[in-house]
């Protein structure tokens, strides 16, 4: 069982902007064991001193510049020498707008063209990149047409934590793992099972504390 959290009173389960800003927030306080996941799980060599950064306009200003780019990117992480483009769904598919469908683009082309050209510019330290579509296991886009991107589970960042949020003993970021494990499953009808399991048992922990 885990305990009532905000997650659970306001029902934002499925809120991709919450999750987004809980998992900023949450790589700002924690940026060395975020950067120990990206090592250890991921094979990127993240620097413990990346910044990461809400909400990115990903429209190329230069007119110079052709490439489709726009929208707004869920979070971009940085380093002395890399970005990392993560882009958040939780029950959402992957956008495209009418000036995508001649070119066969989406928001994910969108944005790696856009870091393609921060890069390309000079103008930034960076000169490598990696994307990353974060998803549920059960409801994990098809990424055919946007092979930068790789999938990033929910599933993937629990497995990663599960042993080190005692160590934290921060009772937020535990209600953010919990509220991320409804995530993990193959299949969201499990999900549903897993929270009246959560409800069942602690209506019963309610009730011995009572009988005490």
């Amino acid at each position: 069982t885990h305990k009532i959290s905000l997650f659970d009173i306001c029902q934002i389960h499925h809120n991709e902007k919450c999750f987004s800003n809980a998992v900023a927030h949450y790589m700002e306080k924690y940026p060395t064991l975020w950067a120990n996941f990206f090592r250890e799980e991921l094979g990127i060599p993240l620097q413990d001193t990346f910044s990461v950064s809400r909400e990115v306009d990903a429209k190329v200003k230069d007119k110079k510049y052709k490439e489709n780019t726009g929208g707004r990117i869920d979070l971009l992480l940085s380093d002395d020498d890399l970005f990392v483009i993560i882009e958040n769904k939780v029950k959402s598919d992957i956008n495209k707008v009418e000036r995508d469908l001649g070119m066969n683009h989406t928001q994910l082309n969108r944005y790696e063209n856009y870091v393609k050209y921060l890069i390309k510019s000079g103008d930034v330290p960076q000169t490598q990149y990696r994307a990353f579509l974060l998803a549920p296991n059960y409801n994990m886009p098809q990424l055919d047409d946007d092979k930068a991107f790789e999938p990033l589970t929910y599933r993937q960042i629990c497995d990663y934590l599960e042993d080190k949020i005692v160590s934290l003993n921060d009772d937020d970021f535990t209600a953010f793992y919990h509220a991320m494990r409804r995530h993990r499953f193959d299949y969201e009808s499990l999900c549903q099972y897993d929270d009246m399991k959560n409800i069942f048992y602690s209506r019963i922990e309610e009730y011995k504390r009572k009988k005490q």
